[in-house]
C-alpha cells in the first residue's frame, strides 16, 4: 500500500493525510476536542465519542462471562483478560502481573504517589478519573439516581448498583488462582491478592505503618487525628471505630453474654479472659501475705 505522507518527527508514514495528522497530535500534545461535561481532552473526535459513555452510562459491550458492561470495546476485551487469566503486563516495583497496560499505568500511580485527576470543587485528587466522577456525584452534587429494587440502597451509577446487585444474586465470578476464594467484584479480588503478596503500598504519613487496603489505612490514620465520630447514645462517651462503639455498649446492656463456670457474667469477652486468668492463679499459687493477684494484675480484675 502506498504510504506517501510521512511523519517528519519519527519517520512513520500513512495512507491518508487525516491519519497523519492524528499522528502527528502524538507529538504536539494537542487535544482540540473537549468533553462538555469534565475537563477531559482528546486528540480524535471517536475517543470523545467513546469517553462521552462514561457520562451518558451507554455501556453497550457485554462480556458474555458474566454480567459486566462497558462503554468501549477495548475495555470488554481488557475485562476478557479477568476471566481467561491472561496477565502479561508486569509492575516493576512490585513484580504484580496485570492483564492490560492501561489497568498497569493505574497500577504504577500507587508506587509513585501521582493522583491526576483532581475535584474542581474541593480540590481532591484521584488516581482515576472514573473515581473523581464517582466523588462528584457522591459528594457534592449528591445525584443518586439508581435504586437497588431488593434494599432500596441508591447508587450515583450505573455499574455501582450492577456491582451491588452481586450481593443478593450471590454470584462470584473473580475467583484467586491462590486459594480459590471468589468474589463479586473485580476490586476485592485485587485487595485480597495482596494479602498473598505481602504488598502494602498505603503508607501511614504519620508513623509510615504500610497497609494492604485503604480501608484499614483509614482506620488507622484515625489513631493520629484523634476523629472519634462513634458517639454512645448512653452517656456520650465517643470512639473512633464502630466496633469499638459496639464492644463499649455491651457495658450498658444488662444481659451480658460471657459467663465463667463460676457463673460470673462479663461483658466483654478480654475480662472473660483476664477473669479465668486470675482464678487460675489463685488455685496455682499458694497464697501468702507477701504475694497476691491483685497486687500483682491490678485491682480492677477483680471487680
Amino acid at each position: 500500500m502506498d504510504r506517501p505522507y510521512q511523519c517528519h518527527m519519527c519517520g512513520k508514514a500513512y495512507s491518508k493525510n487525516a491519519s497523519l495528522v492524528h499522528h502527528l497530535r502524538k507529538h504536539t500534545g494537542e487535544r482540540p476536542y473537549q468533553c462538555t461535561e469534565c475537563d477531559s481532552a482528546f486528540s480524535r473526535r471517536d475517543h470523545l465519542l467513546g469517553h462521552m459513555k462514561v457520562h451518558t452510562g451507554e455501556k453497550p459491550y457485554q462480556c458474555s462471562h458474566c454480567d459486566k458492561a462497558f462503554s468501549r470495546n477495548e475495555s470488554l476485551k481488557c475485562h476478557m483478560r479477568t476471566h481467561s487469566g491472561e496477565k502479561k503486563y508486569q509492575c516493576s516495583k512490585c513484580d504484580m502481573f496485570l492483564s492490560s497496560n492501561s489497568i498497569l499505568v493505574n497500577h504504577m500511580r500507587i508506587h509513585t504517589g501521582e493522583r491526576p485527576y483532581r475535584c474542581g470543587e474541593c480540590d481532591k485528587t484521584f488516581l482515576q478519573n472514573n473515581k473523581l466522577l464517582f466523588h462528584i456525584r457522591n459528594s457534592h452534587t449528591g445525584e443518586k439516581s439508581y435504586k437497588c429494587s431488593h434494599c432500596q440502597k441508591v447508587f450515583s451509577f450505573k455499574d455501582s448498583l450492577t456491582k451491588h446487585m452481586m450481593v443478593h444474586t450471590d454470584v462470584k465470578p473473580y475467583r484467586c488462582d491462590q486459594c480459590d476464594k471468589t468474589f463479586p467484584q473485580y476490586n476485592g479480588l485485587l485487595r485480597h491478592i495482596k494479602k498473598h503478596t505481602g504488598e502494602k503500598s498505603f503508607k501511614c504519613s504519620h508513623c509510615y505503618k504500610g497497609f494492604a487496603v485503604k480501608a484499614d489505612l483509614t482506620k488507622h490514620i484515625k489513631i493520629h487525628t484523634d476523629e472519634k465520630r462513634y458517639r454512645c447514645n448512653q452517656c456520650d462517651k465517643n470512639f473512633s471505630r464502630k466496633d469499638h462503639r459496639l464492644r463499649h455498649m455491651r457495658l450498658h446492656i444488662e444481659n451480658k453474654p460471657y459467663k465463667d463456670v463460676c457463673d460470673k457474667d462479663l461483658s466483654i469477652d478480654n475480662d472473660l479472659t483476664n477473669h479465668k486468668e486470675v482464678s487460675d492463679l489463685r488455685e496455682t499459687i499458694n497464697m501468702t501475705s507477701d504475694f497476691s493477684p491483685s497486687s500483682y494484675l491490678g485491682r480492677d480484675h477483680f471487680n
